[in-house]
């Protein structure tokens, strides 16, 4: 995306600005982040990050830390995630802390013990905390997340009855885009991929419209573009990737590094960019309907550049069939996972998805329609349609 100011890659490879605030401000807003995501953790399996969170919120030596990512969401997740980064080292594997993570010991002390070993470990290690915030962005991949592309992206192909190729945008390092090659459990709905593939992911398809397609889809070439590629050949890439994941999932850790394994044998084209120079010259080269997808990405362009997209687009349809899925946090959310407004009491679906919209490019026409909502990293999808 084009910005005449610095820009930040976080999320899955999107591009921010972060707004300027006062100090007192930014503060404010990183410790309702921690104070939210103590919610979050606990929520989502992971009872030593909420703890965690609760301490840090009030205690301003390591919120000073923590504000030294330029995140601008989900600051308290790239605070953890670089502590997490630094203990995977195994220079650090020895420090007292280390006995907390079920990433480093098969018998975690209990996380209320935590705080002590945890807040030495950053004051002891606080620049190079530091520059892990400021080198590595929150490229959060996971192989779940795949499931939430599968299922839309058959559907779109039963209803259009076409064969796509396939354009991600914010591809970090490009996981999604071998979405074809796992495995897929839906419960009472059966499973799909072969018995062979890294997984199963599982998915609770929820709702009164809940379905999932008899096949998984076929793409006839698939492309990624991210500002700033993961590179999973890397100690240090595979490091952050795993870092990224909350220490007590251990499936989901098993998932991603049977994903990576298939992906350095499997190396999609991944182009290094911003999408809105990239995009018409990628859609150039290939021939046939596009599909383009992005998951947690686009929810941070301003609208401009949304608009900007939607040009492109059309521009591209002008001579094939063009549709754009996308699996994007609601405004909602953006706003509480960035401190700027409280969450309820509590943690429940109705108040925390993504959605899944489907949108066609036709005769200069831009038609949207939500087609589904889903958790985060695909852990539930229900239809709407």
């Amino acid at each position: 995306m084009k910005n005449n100011s610095h820009k930040t890659v976080l999320g899955d490879g999107s591009a921010v600005v972060p707004p300027a605030s006062s100090e007192a401000e930014r503060r404010k807003r990183l410790k309702a982040s921690f104070l939210h995501g103590s919610g979050v953790y606990a929520h989502r399996g992971s009872a030593l990050y909420s703890y965690l969170c609760s301490q840090i919120a009030e205690d301003r030596q390591l919120l000073a830390i923590a504000d030294s990512s330029p995140a601008a969401s989900q600051r308290d997740y790239h605070f953890l995630a670089a502590i997490h980064y630094l203990l995977l080292d195994p220079a650090n594997a020895d420090h007292r802390l280390a006995r907390f993570y079920p990433t480093l010991t098969s018998d975690p002390l209990a996380p209320e013990q935590s705080f002590a070993a945890f807040r030495a470990f950053c004051l002891e290690n606080a620049s190079a905390v530091q520059s892990v915030l400021q080198s590595k962005p929150l490229q959060i991949t996971m192989a779940e997340r795949a499931a939430g592309l599968s299922l839309s992206l058959g559907e779109l192909a039963a209803q259009t009855s076409l064969e796509f190729n396939l354009i991600e945008i914010g591809c970090s390092a490009g996981l999604l885009l071998l979405f074809d090659q796992y495995r897929y459990d839906f419960g009472r709905f059966g499973r799909l991929g072969k018995s062979s593939a890294p997984g199963p992911i599982t998915t609770e398809l929820a709702g009164v419209n809940a379905r999932r397609p008899s096949c998984i889809p076929h793409v006839r070439d698939r492309i990624g573009i991210d500002l700033d590629p993961l590179d999973v050949e890397s100690s240090s890439g595979r490091r952050w990737l795993s870092a990224l994941l909350y220490p007590e999932w251990k499936i989901e850790r098993d998932n991603l590094h049977a994903a990576l394994s298939v992906l350095v044998k499997r190396r999609p084209q991944i182009e290094k960019g911003d999408a809105l120079e990239l995009l018409p010259g990628v859609a150039s080269h290939l021939e046939g309907p596009v599909c383009v997808f992005h998951s947690f990405c686009l929810y941070y362009w301003s609208v401009e550049e949304k608009r900007e997209l939607d040009r492109l687009l059309l521009q591209i349809a002008s001579d094939r069939p063009v549709y754009r899925l996308g699996i994007e946090s609601p405004a909602k959310y953006i706003a509480i996972a960035k401190g700027e407004q409280a969450s309820r009491q509590g943690f429940d679906r109705s108040e925390f998805f993504a959605e899944v919209t489907c949108t066609s490019y036709q005769d200069g026409v831009v038609a949207s329609h939500l087609w589904a909502k889903c958790g985060a990293f695909s852990e539930w999808f229900e239809w709407l349609i």
